[in-house]
């Protein structure tokens, strides 16, 4: 019996199979294989890609929620009254805050009298949040800060007077 002229053995161990004119080809099988392992790479890829992406977006989450932070305790006793209690408001749309501020007593075996330095340590606690809830994500920020009662006076001088509203700026005439 002999080969038929369309289809010939290919020699072994080639892969494929030998057809009229020396063209080889790959089977059905060995095709659907290579997609498969493909589609099972490319999935992988895809799934390494956007658990990267959601790093990346929380990272740059968390570094705008310091920044926010970081100018926000910046102005606490300076650019602000330093006040015992609970203040909350907004930075933006997306990132909000709350903040804590409590006299601090560091514990120690021989009390300080605060007047006698001139100096009272407040704890702040600074919250910021963003994202909408059931993912609303937070971080807290804490620190102490030094705030001498006579410092107070800087925001409470009245009107008209030096450094109070309506107060002119050296070298300028209120008017």
């Amino acid at each position: 019996m002999t080969a038929s002229p369309a289809r010939r053995r290919a020699p072994p161990g080639t892969g494929g199979v030998a057809r009229a004119g020396g063209q080889r080809g790959f089977t059905l099988i060995e095709a659907i294989a290579a997609f498969v392992l493909l589609a099972t790479f490319l999935g992988v890829l895809m799934s390494a890609l956007s658990t990267s992406m959601r790093q990346t977006v929380r990272a740059e989450q968390e570094s705008m929620a310091s920044q926010w932070a970081q100018s926000k305790l910046d102005l606490v006793g300076i650019g602000e009254k330093l006040e015992e209690g609970e203040t909350r408001d907004r930075f933006n749309d997306d990132f909000r805050w709350e903040m804590r501020v409590e006299e601090y007593v560091p514990e120690r075996e021989e009390p300080v009298d605060p007047e006698s330095i001139g100096l009272r340590l407040y704890r702040v606690d600074l919250d910021v949040f963003w994202g909408r809830p059931p993912r609303e994500r937070s971080t807290r920020f804490t620190t102490l800060r030094a705030y001498a009662p006579d410092q107070a006076v800087l925001f409470d001088t009245p009107p008209g007077e030096p450094g109070g509203e309506g107060s002119a700026a050296p070298g300028e005439r209120a008017g």
